[in-house]
């Protein structure tokens, strides 16, 4: 079962609802206090296009695989590595791989990759609104405002040249068997996703909403 990503966008009083009795969530579209809020859910997409919209995330999941790669071999093995031998055959498996080893932690999180995938500061994350997968993180309109701004910069041309079915299968981008699905899933799928988020936040920043980036 996969872990939806739910985009709400609400203004500070219907926050401050939220805040008292989570479950509102779930009924906004009948409650006349939620008037002008809305949602969008995105399912397994978002793990791909925020890999297609972010090169933090691209290199994180070189770093993943890699990772994996070495775990793997050593669960095949009776021979277990210290933590530093564990970082260098990392290092000699991206290289392997045809990448550079990079301190993906040092470097800043991209505007696109806050907004598909909700990272943000421990103080941004409302623990009040739980539903089993920690508390969302909850931008103000001004950052919300500075995330539309990084959409609309953005050209469709430039998530599209990231498409590489080949490439995606090498570093098992959202866990999807990429050598089965065939080109359209890009145009079918994966840019009415993107085009849903980068919407979203437009609509967000003009209302001066505050959006909530919630899984479940």
């Amino acid at each position: 079962m996969s872990i939806v990503a739910y985009y709400v966008q609400v203004s500070l009083e219907q926050l401050q609802l939220l805040r008292q009795k989570p479950v509102l969530l779930w009924q906004m579209k009948n409650d006349a206090r939620f008037a002008k809020a809305a949602m969008l859910d995105v399912d397994q997409d978002w793990q791909v296009i925020s890999w297609l919209a972010s090169p933090k995330k691209r290199l994180e999941q070189q770093d993943y695989v890699a990772r994996m790669h070495v775990l793997d071999r050593e669960e095949r093995s009776t021979k277990k590595t210290d933590k530093e031998a564990f970082k260098k055959a990392v290092e000699q498996e991206m290289r392997k791989m045809g990448n550079q080893p990079q301190d993906t932690d040092a470097m800043p999180t991209d505007p696109l990759l806050k907004g598909i995938e909700g990272r943000c500061d421990k103080a941004q994350r409302d623990t009040a609104i739980n539903f089993g997968l920690g508390g969302p993180c909850v931008y103000a309109p001004t950052e919300v405002k500075a995330i539309a701004d990084a959409f609309a910069l953005v050209k469709e041309s430039a998530i599209k040249a990231q498409f590489n079915r080949a490439t995606m299968a090498k570093y098992d981008v959202g866990g999807m068997s990429w050598k089965e699905e065939k080109d359209s899933v890009y145009e079918d799928f994966l840019l009415p996703s993107y085009r849903a988020v980068s919407q979203f936040y437009q609509s967000a920043a003009k209302a001066q909403n505050y959006v909530l980036v919630i899984y479940n």
